[in-house]
């Protein structure tokens, strides 16, 4: 049986290594909470508060976080394959990817404003109309994303990001390799 954890408030609790797979944490508020190296495939993350709690290292994937706020949130090397993310409510501004798998993950509308992509796997995903404005791509893997109506301003950017086929970054108004600050 699954575990139901919706709607409760757990501030600064910790959840490290937590075996929370298909839980439903819909709505709930994990603010501040360690949640690193926790086990959270297939759970439904709907509309839950997760600003600046850790899930380094996390396993989401195929999770649904729609509507959720993580901004702030360390999502170092945490894996969210095939995880759901999008709508226009779903908030990382200032999250911590460095090192995640987005690969195949559902990212449209979703605000990742100045956000730490570094070496981020997000091969296939699907980010039409989302915000990435200042957010440091270096390194990232973008092949084969949708980036439609994505917002690049000031995206950060080097030799090292891989694109869509289609895509030209020199166009974006992302900053590339060639500029100074």
């Amino acid at each position: 049986m699954p575990k139901d954890y919706s709607w409760q408030d757990f501030p600064n609790a910790d959840f490290s290594g937590a075996d929370l797979e298909e839980a439903n944490l819909s709505a709930a508020i994990f603010n501040g909470a360690n949640l690193s190296n926790a086990n959270l495939i297939d759970a439904n993350l709907t509309q839950v508060s997760l600003r600046r709690a850790s899930l380094q290292g996390a396993d989401l994937r195929r999770a649904r976080l729609g509507g959720g706020d993580l901004r702030e949130a360390n999502l170092q090397s945490a894996n969210l394959q095939g995880a759901d993310l999008g709508g226009s409510e779903t908030n990382l501004t200032g999250a911590d990817l460095r090192g995640a798998d987005l690969s195949g993950a559902t990212l449209w509308s979703v605000v990742l404003r100045k956000a730490d992509l570094r070496e981020t796997n997000l091969r296939g995903a699907a980010l039409f109309q989302t915000n990435l404005r200042g957010a440091d791509l270096r390194g990232a893997d973008l092949s084969g994303a949708d980036l439609r109506g994505a917002d690049l301003k000031g995206a950060r950017y080097d030799h090292t990001t891989r694109w869509p086929d289609t895509f030209a970054p020199e166009s974006s108004r992302a900053i590339g390799p060639d500029v100074t600050d």
